[in-house]
């Protein structure tokens, strides 16, 4: 728990980082969502590979203020044993993606530009071939669900994010691994006001049970 604690601290500084708000505007206002997760290993060789499928504004500026967005395929590669390079290409399918090194996360990261929806994905990393699965599927717990959830946990908090009746602020529904050969996955959800204020809720994805509100 406290590694999660710690991984939200560092989502927060990567992104500077409602009660009764209508559902709608709040639907309206994610800067960030995903819908599908893919996921794949070579435990034997330290790979381990996520793709993140949703949409998220662009430019993607982290300020408070929605834009308009455009989809995404986020690819998340890490390695058990630390590497010494700072860029890696990775063949998806029929694509070919050049992932660059995050120090937030010690993970190597790259866009595809567009949503990945087979039910299985083929990856090549460094002539190893990794089956992805879309482990979303399994997900007792959706993304619209996971909105629900932590609507209703944020309560009243959510009420410094209106001005007039009108939401002022922006929204991110991410998955959340704990640790690379960990199997349960969380959703992170988290507000950003254009105040600068910000609220999290993570999620269980199996049981929906509130794991950390803050």
């Amino acid at each position: 728990m406290k590694k999660l604690i710690l991984i939200i601290s560092l989502i927060i500084s990567a992104l500077l980082l409602f009660g009764c708000t209508p559902k709608q505007q709040i639907k309206s206002s994610f800067s960030e969502i995903t819908y599908l997760y893919y996921y794949g290993e070579d435990a034997s060789k330290g790979i381990f590979l996520s793709i993140s499928v949703g949409e998220r504004e662009q430019p993607y500026i982290i300020d408070g203020n929605h834009t308009d967005n455009v989809d995404f395929s986020l690819v998340t590669l890490s390695f058990s044993q630390k590497q010494t390079f700072n860029k890696i290409s990775v063949k998806i399918d029929d694509s070919e993606i050049l992932l660059e090194f995050n120090p937030l996360n010690n993970s190597y990261m790259g866009d595809l530009g567009y949503k990945i929806e087979n039910e299985n994905i083929s990856c090549i990393v460094e002539e190893n071939t990794i089956i992805l699965q879309k482990i979303s599927d399994n997900f007792v717990v959706d993304y619209n669900q996971a909105t629900q959830i932590a609507i209703s946990a944020l309560g009243e908090s959510l009420n410094s994010y209106h001005s007039n009746g009108n939401f002022q602020g922006e929204c991110y529904l991410k998955i959340l691994k704990e640790e690379e050969n960990n199997s349960t996955l969380f959703w992170i959800f988290t507000v950003i006001g254009r105040q600068g204020q910000s609220n999290n809720v993570v999620i269980d994805t199996n049981s929906g049970e509130v794991v950390i509100l803050n």
